[in-house]
């Protein structure tokens, strides 16, 4: 459930909702209690901006991966179709790729 909710808002609202609670903890707690909330406020602002910050970074590799893997593919592909359909190129596909039967 948390995971959700670090998803959805934005890492900046922690440090507001975390003012408005603090103002409720005040008038209701007293001063220790606002201190507390606006440190989780804080901490929870930087957890989620460092979760998000991570999860850009990690799918930018991915990204790269994925890219990578697709052109190692396409070339794979026009290697193969690059040889013949004579006897000469059966020959040869089966030279090179036997070692997959």
């Amino acid at each position: 459930m948390m995971d959700i909710i670090f998803d959805l808002l934005p890492w900046w609202s922690w440090i507001a909702i975390s003012a408005v609670a603090a103002v409720i903890a005040i008038r209701l707690f007293g001063f220790n209690a606002a201190i507390a909330v606006l440190i989780a406020g804080a901490t929870a602002a930087v957890y989620a901006k460092g979760r998000k910050t991570g999860a850009t970074v990690e799918r930018a590799k991915q990204d790269a991966a994925d890219n990578h893997a697709r052109d190692v593919i396409h070339e794979k592909k026009e290697d193969v179709r690059s040889i013949p359909s004579t006897p000469a190129g059966k020959a040869e596909r089966d030279r090179r790729f036997n070692r997959w039967l």
